[in-house]
């Protein structure tokens, strides 16, 4: 076990990007007969189409399919960085299912909202005819089925290489179509139609982009181990928005002008430099590039390998807090017999809160390889464990390859969790145990 604790608590940058959301440019409903609406489904009310329905009865695979298109030239050469997102309401379905399936496709074929009718685009044939004009399915989505007001909001995935496709040709930007996937569905989406329902209602698509023609911002945050490891620096940092690769530059001297890449192109946030000199304080600096270019030079942090580190692989230590429930409860035959024998690889420091209200915390177990509890506590029983041995082998596992784990536990006994002597125990404002605990830390 090194002697250092690199990091006590695990902290996650997110990623800043940019959220688009765009509503229709056009949309409607096509069917494959006519009246517009003809499902006897409260026909009467539907005839004005503020409901355009989907129902596919007849002997036709499908009856009617719903087209949205997205203006997006505005987005022009611009990068998309993920799945979107389609979102639209329905209500007033039939209910004789739970759920019922649909698809969501882009289309490859031009179509206009104001002239296009099922017979002029696809053609008399019915059946599965209709595929001619759509393009791979993107999603299938379970819909639930409601005859209840609001309805029902539903979310569907479209792909990044659709939209990057559009973003990239706009003149291949036909949109996409909603389409049932049973032989039998009554649907009354919200369409354009319906034009006293909300932008979000009547359906909007949602995606993240960033413009390819700038170079990312340097990234923030660099840091460098001092001294932790002895034959190598470990240098991390935050990511950039709208970096695809990152390189770690080193120098003797603060001058980044004349620091070597000692990383080349990288996508992690993190590097370890193995060919570090011991014992002698290296500058670190990390750029960050995309296909426009590279950023410039951020702020610097020193960092070195010495010979007085014990351990080169850094410490990931948990923290763990509850009641009697995170106490030693249950008994260790229970568990499987590759975990009743002390985890050497995992390390365990266990914490139990003494006599009274605000009182300080016990050290029961101090840094001892993850093994059931070989003592009384509080009246449980010898030989038992609490949920750190298999969370605690689980995670051990999961980061095998690049961290150690440690456990740090702590538990209350009798104690609500949410609310201790008038205030939140994980609350470190509020939460008396919680902050007894931290400030021990």
């Amino acid at each position: 076990m090194t002697s250092r604790i690199l990091c006590t608590l695990s902290v996650t940058a997110a990623l800043t990007a940019f959220g688009t959301t765009v509503n229709r440019s056009q949309s409607c409903m096509i069917l494959t007969r006519d009246p517009l609406c003809w499902s006897n489904y409260n026909g009467a009310a539907q005839t004005g189409g503020q409901y355009p329905q989907m129902s596919a009865s007849g002997g036709s695979a499908v009856g009617g399919m719903l087209l949205m298109q997205f203006d997006l030239s505005g987005f022009a050469g611009q990068t998309c960085t993920q799945d979107a997102t389609f979102t639209i309401k329905n209500t007033w379905s039939d209910t004789s299912n739970p759920t019922y399936p649909f698809e969501i496709c882009p289309v490859i074929s031009n179509w206009d909202a104001a002239t296009v009718t099922w017979k002029n685009w696809i053609g008399d044939t019915l059946g599965t005819t209709f595929r001619s004009v759509l393009g791979p399915v993107m999603q299938t989505l379970d819909v639930p089925s409601t005859n209840a007001w609001p309805g029902v909001q539903s979310y569907f995935v479209v792909s990044q290489s659709v939209i990057q496709a559009w973003l990239d040709d706009p003149s291949a930007n036909h949109g996409i179509a909603l389409v049932p996937a049973t032989t039998y569905c009554n649907f009354l989406w919200f369409s354009d139609a319906a034009t006293w329902r909300s932008q979000t209602e009547r359906g909007q698509l949602i995606f993240t982009s960033f413009s390819s023609g700038a170079t990312p911002a340097p990234p923030g945050g660099v840091w460098a181990s001092d001294g932790e490891f002895a034959s190598k620096v470990w240098v991390r940092f935050n990511p950039s928005t709208a970096a695809t690769k990152y390189a770690v530059y080193r120098n003797t001297v603060n001058n980044s002008g004349t620091a070597a890449n000692i990383s080349g192109d990288i996508t992690a946030t993190e590097f370890y430099d193995t060919t570090a000199p011991v014992n002698q304080p290296m500058y670190y600096w990390v750029r960050a590039g995309n296909a426009s270019g590279w950023s410039v030079f951020g702020a610097s942090d020193t960092g070195q390998a010495t010979n007085n580190g014990t351990n080169d692989t850094p410490v990931k230590v948990i923290l763990m807090g509850g009641q009697s429930n995170m106490k030693c409860q249950h008994a260790k035959g229970t568990l499987p017999a590759s975990l009743q024998s002390p985890q050497a690889d995992v390390k365990l420091d266990y914490f139990v809160q003494g006599a009274g209200d605000g009182a300080a915390f016990t050290r029961t177990l101090d840094w001892i390889d993850l093994q059931c509890y070989t003592g009384y506590i509080y009246g449980y029983q010898n030989n038992n464990y609490g949920p750190e041995i298999t969370c605690g082998r689980g995670l051990a596992d999961e980061l095998a390859s690049t961290h150690q784990l440690a456990i740090m536990k702590f538990a209350v006994d009798g104690a609500r969790i949410f609310n201790n002597g008038g205030s939140a125990v994980f609350l470190p404002s509020a939460g008396k145990l919680y902050t007894v605990w931290t400030n021990q830390l």
